[in-house]
């Protein structure tokens, strides 16, 4: 939750979620963007240049600067019992395909 306020902070992220995708014990950190709306990146251009913004973001603090990896979703899958709380096990295997 800590890493998440790093960026939901910033005025382009609507909300995010930390996923370790990989096998127990070398997991990767992958944050996982939901921008705001009409500002999820639809270009390569537009997805590197926003992409270059939160990494840099995550190098400015202790607790996100070994966050290497950033994706971005345009909606995040929530719990179906909560309706808010996000469903970060369907992330991480989201998360998996988009990297392999």
């Amino acid at each position: 939750v800590a890493c998440e306020g790093v960026f939901n902070r910033h005025e382009d992220v609507y909300r995010s979620a930390l996923v370790g995708p990989g096998p127990q014990g070398s997991q990767t950190p992958v944050i996982i963007i939901e921008p705001e709306a009409a500002k999820l990146p639809r270009t390569g251009n537009s997805v590197a240049q926003f992409r270059d913004r939160m990494l840099k973001l995550a190098k400015t603090n202790p607790v996100t600067e070994r966050i290497e990896q950033v994706l971005f979703h345009p909606s995040l899958p929530v719990d179906v019992r909560h309706n808010a709380k996000i469903d970060r096990e369907k992330l991480r295997a989201w998360a998996a395909e988009q990297l392999s």
